[in-house]
């Protein structure tokens, strides 16, 4: 079973201290409702016009603000209303006011496009939205699966609670090219640079909404974001108040595929308080408890390192099958291979010399000599393969403690508290990220000119892994990094272009600085009608793996890190030889600069509203190019000193491990690769209360060298289908939302496996029936209906439907 718990204390504090000696206070009280369902309208923004004095409804609709005088002008705003102005002469009468629901097509605000407030409609760069009434109303268990809903959203789901999204390509299981903030922080897990999807961050009942950017976004948020930036804000503790809870409970594995029926369960529960007008508070917890969808894949795998092929065969008709999601079945040495080159020869000096090979080949262990041995003898001895394998496999299980009996697990629980660098399975992970981050807008004293904004930030990472992952046996390791931005907006032509320019620098102690650009132009063409260009730029320094990593990964291979310091300790300055180049080129391997990718990205986009607001249209096209690609590449230092022992053993057929020592390092590629794709979302709104959408979207490289190995992994054409309604039948109690989601099929590249992922095809859905006294919800759903098994990558997770009943309490 896993258990995740999580628990967000979030504490608001600001301007505690205020004086006004001279104006007389006054209060107003005052009520907020629907104009069409007479409900009390909660989470309503009251401020007052001139001034910076604001509040928001409570859950009844009520509200009290303090003014210095009267007359006061209070503005009352909230997305799905019109705007109102109501003008207060006498303190003592309450203001009732009553707000007419209006489409909330293209007007929802956000912030992450330009770091200021803006109408998403009025955004320079593509973004995409999701509130809180989209993640209640969405077929979805989790509101990281809404984001898959997304146009050009790719989500890779490797358990329950770790989904990764990214755009524009590059996908698979931590993408460590996304950046991910939550309430202003860098959500990463510092010792792996990517996000771990929902084991650590907001519980579902606290997120306000996410913005999403797709493609390149460093100039405003930093390194990493070279294939988009989500932003995940948290409600307001002052905005949302009192007791609020969820509960969803439900079954998985219903058809006993691959596992029995299991129970779903998910808790959470969120209270907030405001103590004053200037001090507010909130608590919120999270439980999730389920038998997690299992890796499943049998197919069988030929291993050549990192560029490895699914192959035919299985365990009945391949000795040497290796099966993806088969655990314990991998070798280094093809047996059938040696043997059947061999049948006519005399039998015992190449038994022998083959034995003699496996002993030595560091990959294999004691159980594989007894296997191969009694292997080849039924062979030579006419035998099939079949027949063969399972005489050698019987031998060599003698004396093999079972899964599950006391003796494997007391062999388990002894390597499992033996650190990985002395070869045992304990990994230690204690590394901290501190950051902070400060922004000013300028715009007040700046404003006759442009509107300016600038920002900083600072981050310190404390690598400790205990000298289990990194170089650090000796002590934390420290990497330092800063960086500063600038952004000037103006509009023109009596504001139908609007041009922003940015500007970024950032520092790593262990890289030359970095400066990204980006320049946007905003053009109206007609009311609520905006075309948009950019030219954006991003980039990412190395990990802090791919900086310090030392591991032993057995077979005499050790992952490096590129600091130089790992050069100088393993004298890799001489005798090292590229692997992949041998036996052709024996030059000795000459190390480049080692320094940060990035990318370029050519943007044209149009959003609008057409035939009365009620069809919005969004769409983009954008060209980018990627360079100095961050990969991997294996280096050989032949024991002898001499080249030849190499070129010798691969000439045999001898594993090169046996010759010498290998490395893997990260290096920069000096290939260049070019993206291009488009996206076109459409949302009409019909009648009573009904809505359908449809987006459909595209990516794909272009110019890709011959051989080179760019894990891409990304299907060229995705669509999600959805209808829905809002309110219908008692007192518009009821709502539905179905949605259908379509992906090509594609080739998927990672260190571990490649190959082909089926295309996909999954529907969703939800009826829910709303409570409005309670403001509650009792929902009723399913991710994947039909229950058609899916996985995003090779040897990933497989996922079948998930069927629950959920209940919400004070939730909107």
């Amino acid at each position: 079973m896993r258990k995740i718990t999580s628990y967000l204390v979030t504490i608001l504090l600001a301007n505690l201290f205020s004086f006004d000696c001279f104006a007389q206070n006054v209060t107003i009280s005052g009520n907020v409702k629907n104009s069409s369902s007479k409900e009390a309208a909660a989470a309503v923004s009251i401020t007052v016009k001139g001034a910076e004095t604001g509040t928001f409804t409570s859950d009844k609709g009520d509200f009290k603000i303090t003014v210095k005088n009267l007359p006061a002008t209070l503005i009352i705003s909230s997305v799905g209303y019109e705007l109102r102005e109501v003008t207060v002469t006498n303190a003592a009468e309450v203001v009732n006011v009553e707000l007419n629901p209006t489409s909330s097509l293209g007007q929802e605000v956000v912030v992450s496009a330009s770091r200021v407030p803006q109408k998403i409609l009025e955004s320079p760069v593509s973004i995409e939205r999701v509130s809180a009434a989209n993640i209640r109303s969405a077929p979805a268990a989790s509101f990281y699966d809404v984001l898959s809903t997304l146009k050009g959203v790719d989500v890779t789901t490797s358990s329950l609670t770790f989904k990764t999204p990214t755009t524009r390509g590059f996908n698979g299981s931590g993408a460590v090219r996304v950046n991910q903030i939550v309430d202003g922080m860098d959500n990463q897990a510092p010792g792996l640079n990517f996000a771990v999807g929902g084991i650590i961050g907001l519980t579902e009942l606290d997120v306000d909404n996410i913005e999403l950017l797709p493609g390149a976004s460093s100039a405003l948020y930093g390194p990493g974001g070279m294939n988009g930036t989500i932003l995940i804000n948290s409600k307001n503790p002052f905005k949302y108040q009192g007791l609020s809870f969820q509960v969803k409970t439900g079954i998985m594995n219903t058809d006993k595929k691959y596992r029995d029926v299991s129970p779903y369960h998910n808790w959470s529960v969120r209270w907030a308080k405001k103590v004053s007008d200037k001090f507010a508070f909130k608590i919120s917890s999270e439980v999730i408890a389920a038998k997690d969808w299992l890796g499943y894949d049998e197919r069988n795998y030929l291993r050549r390192g990192t560029d490895g092929e699914l192959i035919a065969g299985d365990r009945a008709t391949d000795p040497n099958y290796d099966g993806i999601n088969v655990y314990g079945d991998e070798t280094t040495t093809d047996i059938r291979a040696a043997v059947l080159n061999s049948i006519g020869a005399s039998a015992a000096p190449f038994l022998k010399n083959f034995i003699d090979t496996l002993n030595n080949g560091g990959g294999s262990t004691g159980w594989f000599s007894t296997y191969a041995q009694t292997y080849l003898g039924a062979r030579l001895g006419g035998q099939t393969d079949f027949n063969a394998h399972t005489a050698a496999r019987t031998t060599a299980d003698i004396g093999r403690p079972k899964a599950g009996t006391p003796e494997f697990q007391n062999q388990l629980d002894a390597i499992s508290k033996i650190p990985i660098s002395k070869g045992g399975g304990l990994f230690v992970d204690k590394t901290n990220l501190y950051m902070t981050e400060g922004q000013y807008n300028l715009s007040h004293l700046t404003g006759e000119f442009a509107d300016i904004i600038v920002g900083a930030n600072f981050k310190r990472y404390a690598l400790n892994s205990e000298g289990t992952l990194f170089a650090d046996s000796t002590g934390k390791i420290g990497i330092n990094e800063f960086g500063a931005y600038i952004q000037a907006s103006k509009a023109l032509a009596e504001d139908r272009v609007k041009l922003t320019v940015s500007g970024r620098y950032d520092k790593n102690q262990n890289f030359k600085g970095r400066f990204t650009p980006r320049a946007t132009a905003l053009i109206k063409v007609a009311n609520n009608n905006n075309v948009r260009l950019s030219y954006q730029t991003a980039y990412r320094f190395p990990s802090t793996q791919q900086q310090w990593i030392n591991l032993n990964v057995g077979s005499n291979t050790r992952l490096l890190g590129g600091n130089k310091d790992f050069q100088n300790f393993f004298g890799l300055n001489t005798n090292t030889y590229l692997l992949s180049g041998l036996p052709t080129n024996t030059s000795q391997y000459q190390f480049e600069e080692f320094k940060p990718e990035s990318v370029s990205t050519f943007e044209v986009g149009y959003k609008g509203l057409v035939l009365k607001d009620k069809l919005l249209i969004d769409a983009y096209s954008y060209f980018g190019q990627y360079q100095d690609f961050l990969t991997r590449t294996l280096l050989i230092q032949p024991n002898s000193g001499n080249v030849n022992d190499v070129v010798a053993a691969l000439a045999n057929n001898v594993p090169v491990s046996n010759v010498g020592k290998i490395f893997s390092i990260p290096v920069n590629s000096t290939s260049k690769v070019k993206t291009f794709g488009f996206g076109l979302g459409i949302d009409y709104r019909l009648p009573a209360n009904f809505a359908v959408g449809v987006n459909v979207s595209s990516d794909e490289l272009k110019d890709v060298p011959a051989g080179f190995r760019t894990f891409f992994s990304t299907p060229k054409y995705r669509t999600n289908l959805s209808v829905s309604n809002s309110g219908f039948g008692f007192q518009k109690r009821l709502g539905f939302n179905v949605g259908y989601r379509w992906q090509e099929a594609f080739f998927y590249e990672s260190d571990f496996t490649n190959g082909t992922i089926p295309a996909i095809h999954t529907v969703d859905a939800q009826i829910s029936y709303k409570f409005p006294s309670t403001k509650s919800i009792l929902k009723l759903g399913a991710n994947n209906l039909l229950n058609q098994y899916y996985n995003n990558g090779v040897g990933n997770s497989i996922v079948g439907g998930l069927y629950y009943i959920g209940f919400g309490y004070n939730i909107f």
